[in-house]
C-alpha cells in the first residue's frame, strides 16, 4: 500500500466503468488495452506516448472518470493543462459528457456533477498564478500581457534612446531591436540573468583573446558577436526596467512570473496541490522551460515526500516549438521534474491511430523510423515491452509504431516530383479539382509562407474555394504584398524593391525597358553609384519574395528618389506609355506620403489609390473579395491603438515576417468545402480529409542553410550554460581549450553538435 493518504479501495474496474457507460451510451468506443493501462494507472507521476490520431483526449477524459468513480478526487480536485483554448475546450466537453454519462449509469451522485475540472491553458494557468499570488510577493498582477507588437515598439524605444554604444561595435537599429527583444526573452525564459550573461560572455572573450596563435575569420566571428552581446546587454536591462515601470508584460512575461513565484515561495505549491489532487498536462513535448520550472515547483517532489500524481501525454515525433522554449528531450527528461513515486517510473504508450487509413499510417512510419536513424545512427535503440505492459526500457524509444484502427480505409499518398513552384502549384490545382467536394475539408500545409502566394494563384485559377489561415500567411497575399510595397515606398526611400514591385503591378504595368531607364536616371541623380538594374530582377519581383529581395544593392542609384523627380527625366530613354505611367505613380505616392491622418487613414487610401479593392471584387465576389485586405486593416488597426507609427509598422511587419512566433495565428477550425492554405504550425491538432504537402525538398522541408542555434556566433542567443536544458545542449569550455589551433577544432566540434 502506498504512503499517499488517499489511497482508498478501487470501488470500480475501467471494466465495469466501461460497462455502465455503454449502457447510456451504446456508441461509446471501449477502451483498448492501451488506454485501460493508462485509464485505471496508480495516481503517480507517469509518461504516455501518445502517437497522432491516438485517442488521447478521450484516454484523459476515461482516466478522469476513473478517478471520480473510486472516490479518489472530486472532479473539481483535478487540474488538465493544455496550449489552445481550442483543445482545453474539447477536453472540458468531453469529460463534462462523460461525467454526465457516469451519473446516469448510477456509478457517481449526481450531485459530483455540480463542480466540474480544472481545464485551462498553460498560459491561463500561469495568468492564474500570478493573479493569486502575485500581489502578497509583490508583484502587482494588474496588467493585460501586450502582444508582441507592442513589445517590439518598446524594444523600438529602447534602442533608439541607447546613446552609449561601444564605436567598435556596428549593428542597425532594426536588428538590436530584434536582438533585444531575443535576449530578454531567453533570459527570462530560462530563469537567469543578465548579469549571468554578461559573465560568461566576458569569460569568453577574455579566453579567446588570451590564446596562444594565430587568430583565424572564425574566432574573429565569436568575438565580434561576444562584444555586440555585451552592447545589447545594457538594452536588454532597459527594456526589462521599462516594462516594469509601465507595467507592460507579455505571455511570455507572465509565464516567467508565475515560474519564479513557484519557485520561490513553497507556500505556493502546497496550497495548489491541496486543491488539485491530479494533474493531466497535454501535449507535454512542447512544454517551455519557464512552464516546466512552474509545474515542477508545484507539482515535483517536495522534501521527500511522495510525488504527486502528475501524468502527462505527447509525442517527441510532434515536438515542433523548439522555437518558443521547448526542449527537443522534454519527453525523456519527465521524471527529473517529477520523480517517481512508490509506484516506480511508469511509462505508457498510446499506438493505435483512429484518425488515420492504412497508407497514411505506413508513410507517418516511414517518417518515424527515418527521424529515429537520424537521432541513433548507431542502431542503439530499445523498443516498448511487446507484452504491452507499457514500460519500455529505454524512455526515449517509447513511440511504438502506429498502427491503424479497425476497418480502417485504405487511404491514398500520392507523389510527385516539379521542376518549379509553379508546376507543383497547378498539380495541387489538378488534385484537389478532381477530389474536392462540398461535404470533404481540404488544407495546404506549407513550411514557408512565401510558398502561398503561388499557390493560391494557382488553386484560385481554377475557380477552387480558397482560404489562406493565420494572419502570418496573410501578408504573403498579393494584395497585401502590394499594400505593403506601396506602403514601404512612402515612408523609406531607401526600398527600391518594394517600389519596383508596385511599378510592375497590374495598376502601373511598367516594363522592363521603362524600370530599366529609371534606374539609369537614378545615375544621374548620384553620380557617386555605378552599375543598372541587373536583368535577373525583373523575374525575381516577379517570382520570388519581395522581402527577402530588400537589397537596394541590386539597384544603382535611389529609384525612389528618381521616381520623386520624374518630371525632370530625360524623355528619350522611356517610352511614352511608360513615363506617363511612371509619373502617375510619382504622384499618386507623393500624394498619399503628404497625407496627414492616422495609420489606417494611410493604409486605406493606399489600398484605395492601388484599386485594389475592385480587384479582389472582381476576382473572388463582393462577400469574399475584401476579407484579407480586412484583417489586414485590423491588425493595422491594432498596432495603431499601440502607438504605432507608419515606419514602426513596416519594420514590425519585417521583423514578424521572419520569426515562427511573431504573428500570432488565431484559432483554426477545418472547413468543409474549401481549401485551406496553413503554416505546419499553424496545423497542429488540426486533421483534414485531404491534405497537400508541398516543397518536400531538399534545404526546404527540413529546412537548412537557415541560423543554427549557435549561441557563440550569434549575439541574440544565451551561453547554453545559463539554460534550463543545458544538460542536453553542446557543452563549450574555453578553459579546457589550449591554443588557437585547439579552438579551431574545439569549434567546429561545437558548431556540428549544434547542428545535429
Amino acid at each position: 500500500m502506498s504512503k499517499r493518504d488517499d489511497v482508498k479501495a478501487i470501488k470500480y474496474s475501467e471494466s465495469e466503468i466501461t460497462a455502465a457507460l455503454l449502457r447510456v451510451d451504446p456508441k461509446f468506443k471501449e477502451p483498448t488495452q492501451e488506454q485501460s493501462q493508462i485509464i485505471s494507472a496508480p495516481l503517480s507521476p507517469a509518461i504516455v506516448i501518445a502517437g497522432a490520431g491516438s485517442g488521447k483526449t478521450e484516454t484523459m477524459a476515461s482516466r478522469v472518470l476513473y478517478l471520480v468513480a473510486n472516490d479518489l478526487v472530486r472532479p473539481d480536485e483535478i487540474l488538465g493543462l493544455t496550449f489552445t483554448r481550442k483543445a482545453a475546450g474539447e477536453l472540458a466537453v468531453r469529460v463534462r459528457l462523460r461525467l454526465r454519462q457516469l451519473a446516469e449509469s448510477g456509478i457517481i451522485s449526481r450531485s459530483l456533477l455540480l463542480t466540474d475540472p480544472t481545464i485551462l491553458t498553460y498560459h491561463s494557468y500561469a495568468s492564474k498564478i500570478v493573479s493569486e499570488y502575485g500581489l502578497r510577493h509583490g508583484i502587482d498582477s494588474d496588467f493585460i500581457p501586450l502582444g508582441e507588437a507592442a513589445l517590439f515598439q518598446i524594444a523600438t524605444q529602447v534602442v533608439a534612446h541607447h546613446t552609449e554604444m561601444d564605436p567598435d561595435v556596428e549593428i542597425k537599429s532594426k536588428t538590436a531591436v530584434e536582438k533585444v527583444i531575443s535576449l530578454s526573452r531567453l533570459i527570462s525564459e530560462h530563469g537567469s540573468s543578465v548579469e549571468a550573461v554578461r559573465s560568461v560572455t566576458e569569460e569568453i572573450l577574455a579566453g579567446i583573446s588570451s590564446l596562444p596563435g594565430k587568430l583565424t575569420l572564425e574566432h574573429q566571428k565569436i568575438i565580434d558577436q561576444a562584444k555586440l552581446r555585451l552592447a545589447l546587454l545594457p538594452m536588454v536591462e532597459r527594456f526589462d526596467e521599462k516594462r516594469r515601470e509601465e507595467n507592460t508584460f507579455s505571455f511570455d512575461d507572465q509565464m516567467s512570473m508565475a515560474s519564479t513565484l513557484s519557485a520561490e515561495f513553497a507556500e505556493i505549491g502546497e496550497s495548489e496541490r491541496l486543491k488539485f489532487k491530479a494533474v493531466l498536462l497535454d501535449e507535454y513535448q512542447d512544454t517551455s522551460q519557464s512552464q516546466l520550472r512552474m509545474l515542477s515547483a508545484l507539482y515535483g517532489r517536495v522534501d521527500g515526500s511522495e510525488s504527486h500524481p502528475v501524468m502527462a501525454v505527447g509525442d517527441p515525433f510532434q515536438s515542433i516549438y523548439g522555437w518558443r522554449g521547448a526542449s527537443a528531450d522534454t519527453m525523456t527528461t519527465f521524471f527529473n521534474y517529477f520523480p517517481a513515486g512508490s509506484a516506480g517510473e511508469l511509462r505508457y504508450s498510446l499506438s493505435i491511430s483512429w484518425r488515420n487509413d492504412r497508407a497514411i499510417l505506413e508513410r507517418a512510419n516511414e517518417v518515424i523510423e527515418a527521424i529515429e536513424g537520424l537521432a541513433h545512427p548507431d542502431g542503439d535503440e530499445d523498443s516498448a515491452d511487446s507484452a504491452g505492459t507499457g514500460t519500455p526500457t529505454n524512455p526515449s524509444h517509447a513511440v511504438q509504431r502506429l498502427s491503424s484502427r479497425k476497418n480502417a480505409g485504405d487511404g491514398e499518398v500520392v507523389a510527385g516530383a516539379f521542376l518549379t513552384l509553379e508546376d507543383e502549384a497547378e498539380a495541387l490545382a489538378d488534385y484537389f479539382e478532381k477530389r474536392l467536394t462540398e461535404s470533404l475539408s481540404a488544407a495546404v500545409l506549407v513550411r514557408s509562407r512565401s510558398q502561398i502566394e503561388v499557390i493560391e494563384r494557382a488553386l484560385r485559377a481554377r475557380k477552387l474555394p480558397v482560404d489562406v489561415v493565420g494572419i502570418g500567411g496573410l501578408l504573403f497575399i498579393p494584395e497585401i504584398v502590394e499594400v505593403i510595397s506601396f506602403l514601404k515606398a512612402i515612408a523609406f526611400t531607401d526600398r527600391g524593391v518594394s517600389l519596383a514591385r508596385i511599378l510592375t503591378s497590374e495598376r502601373y504595368a511598367i516594363g522592363a525597358k521603362d524600370l530599366a531607364a529609371l534606374a539609369d536616371y537614378s545615375r544621374q541623380i548620384v553620380r557617386e553609384r555605378s552599375g543598372g538594374v541587373k536583368n535577373s530582377l525583373i523575374k525575381e519581383i516577379a517570382s520570388g519574395d519581395p522581402e527577402t529581395l530588400e537589397n537596394e544593392g541590386q539597384f544603382v542609384g535611389n529609384i525612389v528618389e528618381a521616381l520623386d523627380l520624374i518630371d525632370d527625366a530625360p524623355r528619350s530613354n522611356f517610352t511614352e506609355i511608360g513615363l506617363a505611367r511612371l509619373r502617375q505613380a510619382s504622384r499618386d505616392i507623393q500624394r498619399v506620403r503628404e497625407r496627414s491622418g492616422s495609420l489606417i487613414d494611410i493604409t486605406l487610401e493606399a489600398i484605395r489609390t492601388l484599386g485594389l479593392e475592385v480587384e479582389v471584387m472582381v476576382r473572388d465576389g463582393i462577400d469574399l473579395g475584401t476579407r484579407h485586405l480586412n484583417r489586414f486593416i485590423d491588425e493595422v488597426g491594432k498596432f495603431q491603438s499601440e502607438g504605432g507609427s507608419l515606419a514602426g509598422f513596416l519594420d514590425w511587419i519585417d521583423y514578424a515576417i521572419t520569426r515562427e512566433s511573431g504573428l500570432k495565428e488565431s484559432e483554426v477550425k477545418e472547413s468543409k468545402g474549401r481549401i485551406q492554405i496553413i503554416t505546419v504550425h499553424g496545423a497542429k491538432g488540426l486533421e483534414w480529409d485531404l491534405v497537400a504537402v508541398p516543397g518536400l525538398r531538399d534545404g526546404g522541408f527540413p529546412v537548412t542553410g537557415q541560423s543554427v542555434d549557435n549561441w557563440l556566433i550569434d549575439a541574440g542567443d544565451m551561453p547554453f550554460s545559463l539554460r534550463g536544458d543545458r544538460y542536453q545542449l553542446p557543452h563549450f569550455d574555453i578553459s579546457m581549450v589550449a591554443d588557437c589551433k585547439e579552438l579551431t577544432a574545439r569549434q567546429k566540434d561545437f558548431a556540428a553538435q549544434c547542428r545535429a
